[in-house]
This record gives C-alpha cells, sequence and structure tokens, in this order.
C-alpha cells in the first residue's frame, strides 16, 4: 500500500507536512511527497513540479492540477492526503470520481474555499472526504457541516518538555515578533504603540511580504528601540524567544486571521511567554479565558496594558494554565494521529 501526499507548496514551507510522515513512518506505510517546487529550492524528479512560465496564478493551479492527475495515474495510490483548499478545489473532479471516501482533506487556513461560487463544490469535497482535518477549531465555523479532527501544529517533544520551561520575567519590556513577518498595517499599529520609548524594546525576526516595508517604515521614524533580523535557523528560535517578555501575535481583524492558531501561539505557551493577541479571534478566546496574555481591541495605551498585565500576574496559575493547554492539544493530536493511521491503514 502507498499513500500520497499532496502539498500546495515547497516541503520547507509546508512544516505541517512532517506531521503526517511521522504518522506513516511510525505506521510502516509507504509513502511519496507531490510538491509544487515555487522556489526551485528542491530536487527535481516526477513528484515535483516546477513552472517558470509568467502566468496567472490561477493558471497556475491549472497546470499544477494536471501534473498530480498524471501522477495520480500512474502511481495508483491507494489513498492520498490534499493539503489547502487550492488545490483541492483544482483536483474537485478526480477527488469525487476517482477517491470518494479514500483521501484525506486537510486545511491549514482558509483560502478558495471561501470564495462564494466555490463554496457549494467544496461543500461536496468535504463530504467525499474519508476524513477531514483542521490545523484550528477557529476554521470549523467557516466550513460545511461535517465531522473534523484537529491537528495543531504542534512539536511533540517541544510539548512534552514545557512543563520544564518556566516564566522567566525581564527588567526592560521586550516584544518578540518571529517567523513569517506579515501583516504590515497591524504591526505598524505596534510599532506606533512603542516608538521612540526607552522602557521597551521591539525585534522582527524572520523574513517575510511585509519585513521590507516595515523596516523602511522604521527607518523614517529613526527609532532606537525596534531592531530587525532577517532569516534565522529554526534551531536559534528558543535563544530568541527566551530573551523577550511577550510574543506579538497582533493581526488584523480579517475571517482568515482572526480563525487561526499561529505557531507563535503554541511557542508562547511551551516558552511560557505572554502573547499580545487580537480581541475577537481564536487566539484572543483563549488569552481571556487563560490569562495567557493581553488581548487588543487597539494598540491605544499598549505599554499600559503591557505593564499591567505584568503586575498582576500569577506566575504560579499562568504556567499552569500554559500546560493544561498544551495537555489539551496534545490529547486532541493523539486522537488525530490515531484517526489519520486507521483511515489510511484500512
Amino acid at each position: 500500500m502507498k499513500v500520497g501526499l499532496i502539498l500546495a507548496n515547497n516541503r520547507w514551507a509546508s512544516p505541517y507536512v512532517e506531521i503526517y510522515t511521522k504518522y506513516l513512518d511510525e505506521a510502516h506505510i509507504d509513502y511519496d511527497i507531490i510538491l509544487w517546487n515555487r522556489d526551485h529550492s528542491e530536487a527535481e524528479n516526477d513528484l515535483t513540479f516546477k513552472c517558470s512560465e509568467q502566468v496567472n496564478k490561477i493558471s497556475l493551479y491549472f497546470k499544477y492540477s494536471s501534473f498530480i492527475k498524471q501522477v495520480l495515474k500512474n502511481k495508483k495510490y491507494e489513498k492520498i492526503v490534499v493539503f489547502s483548499s487550492q488545490v483541492a478545489i483544482f483536483l474537485a473532479f478526480t477527488l469525487l470520481s476517482n477517491y470518494r471516501k479514500r483521501f484525506v482533506l486537510d486545511l491549514r487556513d482558509l483560502a478558495f474555499e471561501q470564495i462564494w461560487f466555490l463554496k457549494f463544490l467544496y461543500k461536496m469535497i468535504v463530504k467525499s472526504a474519508g476524513l477531514n482535518v483542521v490545523s484550528s477549531p477557529g476554521f470549523i465555523k467557516y466550513l460545511p457541516k461535517a465531522d473534523y479532527l484537529v491537528s495543531h501544529n504542534l512539536n511533540q517533544e517541544e510539548a512534552d518538555n514545557a512543563k520544564n520551561i518556566h516564566y522567566q520575567s525581564n527588567a526592560k519590556i521586550k516584544i518578540l515578533t518571529i517567523g513569517a513577518i506579515r501583516n504590515h498595517d497591524s504591526n505598524v499599529e505596534v510599532i506606533d504603540a512603542v516608538v521612540g520609548r526607552n522602557d521597551v524594546d521591539l525585534q522582527f525576526v524572520g523574513k517575510g511580504p511585509s519585513s521590507e516595508s516595515l523596516m523602511q517604515y522604521v527607518k523614517v521614524k529613526k527609532c532606537d528601540n525596534i531592531s530587525f533580523v532577517g532569516y534565522y535557523n529554526k534551531q536559534e528560535e528558543p535563544e530568541y524567544v527566551k530573551k523577550c517578555s511577550f510574543l506579538n501575535i497582533y493581526y488584523p481583524k480579517v475571517k482568515s486571521h482572526s480563525s487561526i492558531l499561529s505557531n507563535r501561539f503554541y511557542v508562547s505557551l511551551i516558552y511560557k511567554k505572554p502573547m499580545l493577541v487580537t480581541h475577537g479571534g481564536i487566539q484572543g478566546d483563549f488569552v481571556e479565558k487563560h490569562g495567557l496574555g493581553v488581548s487588543l481591541e487597539n494598540c491605544d495605551d499598549l505599554v499600559s496594558k503591557l505593564n499591567s498585565y505584568l503586575s498582576s500576574l500569577e506566575v504560579g496559575k499562568y504556567e499552569l494554565n500554559c500546560n493544561k493547554l498544551l495537555e489539551c492539544f496534545v490529547t486532541e493530536n493523539k486522537m488525530t494521529k490515531q484517526a489519520v493511521v486507521n483511515f489510511l491503514k484500512n
């Protein structure tokens, strides 16, 4: 038996695929990874799609879906896992006709399925899937009614070790934005709230579509308390996190961001670093319920809100809440793992 894992991107940009490869390796199930080599960083083979043509995004998806169909025809997988609604929608006919109840549909963010004229098609795909998996329970209210399993973007070893990690305070408030640097406007709100202050440092570590524009914005402001570090190795992440006071996960108030549990959310729980999140989203709900940081309507008087949180922080209770929530997520992941393995094996 062999399973096909179908990505919508490079493997490095799809870290969640490692969750499945670990499941399959442990269950001794053979598999292939079909991917879109968007940045030409992958080794080329018959499972790697590369398109250098300067065509629009929709045309590229059509080309990639044609490539996938040819791979499926040649390989004849018993079952497949499809990551992202974009790929699923372009493969709709194949999924509905050839893989009905023989595929896992895994959704890591909201995208094409929210377009009104695609909603009915996506509903048919969801009903035809053998299993539907989402990375955040926040997605479910925006998706067709179905039974959904949750697969958190959570490293099991890091989660297991989290009980040994304790909250550490800093003499000075240090706010850290680490990972992909997106969302220009919401980050500008944070910048404006702390710019030029001697009692707060703000650091951006990573690269992303907004990193250059934010650097230029800060350069114009001529402030010394905001710094940027570009690309970093994943192994370096703990050292950056340990030095901060708050992790910045303040997102725009839009559906795609309000429904997501970001990687930084889990990092915050593991390393016991309170987070800044947006009120009204699922991250805000968790933060407010469990006292995990500051949930913001906006960044007005941000420093006062941070100081107020720190002055009232009960460290023992905070650490306990972080660990309890991680335990819940680990339990959900174990249930999902068992369901996925059982489905793919039988």
